[in-house]
């Protein structure tokens, strides 16, 4: 039976806060951040060139415009996002389904600790940092060593199903922009 050792304290205390946090945040304000981040950064990239027209004569057309445009489409995407997060959340809390919110959100939590785990696994096996044996002995080691990759492939399949629809989505924006500068 193999005993706890270095790799499992590595793994543990990250993991009791991210689970606490996690609970804390319930799922609804761990997705939605997850999301406001994705979808700020793609937006923000469609958006800033929109916005920078709006902001040019503000700054008389200075270099860093864009980069101005683009961190405020960010941040406007971002906070837009997870204040309807938070408004969903409100609306869980009185219908008396906060505590199921907040369960989901320790094992959303979970999860994400056993995603960066498993990646920092993955890492100190490339460096070769633990000998075989410490790896043999640990109790999270052999759990958690193909999380990530496997997370990864089944994102790649679900990022090659979407892709289409992601493509169709950009056209429309792109249209709708278009129409917009005309």
């Amino acid at each position: 039976m193999p005993n706890a050792n270095i790799i499992d304290l590595i793994f543990l205390l990250p993991a009791m806060f991210l689970i606490f946090r996690g609970f804390q945040n319930g799922i609804l304000l761990e997705l939605t951040t997850g999301i406001a981040i994705v979808i700020g950064v793609i937006g923000s990239l469609h958006l800033s060139e929109v916005l920078t027209e709006f902001i040019a004569p503000i700054f008389n057309h200075a270099d860093y415009v864009p980069y101005i445009s683009l961190a405020v489409a960010f941040l406007l995407l971002f906070f837009v996002i997870r204040y309807l997060g938070k408004l969903v959340e409100y609306l869980l809390q009185i219908t008396q389904l906060n505590i199921v919110n907040r369960i989901l959100g320790a094992v959303l939590g979970f999860a994400k600790i056993c995603f960066l785990a498993s990646l920092l696994f993955w890492l100190i096996d490339q460096f070769g940092w633990f000998e075989s044996e410490v790896k043999l002995n640990s109790l999270s080691y052999n759990y958690l060593r193909d999380f990530a990759p496997w997370i990864i492939g089944e994102l790649s399949n679900l990022m090659s199903y979407f892709e289409g629809i992601i493509d169709y989505i950009e056209s429309k924006f792109d249209a709708w922009v278009g129409k917009e500068k005309n």
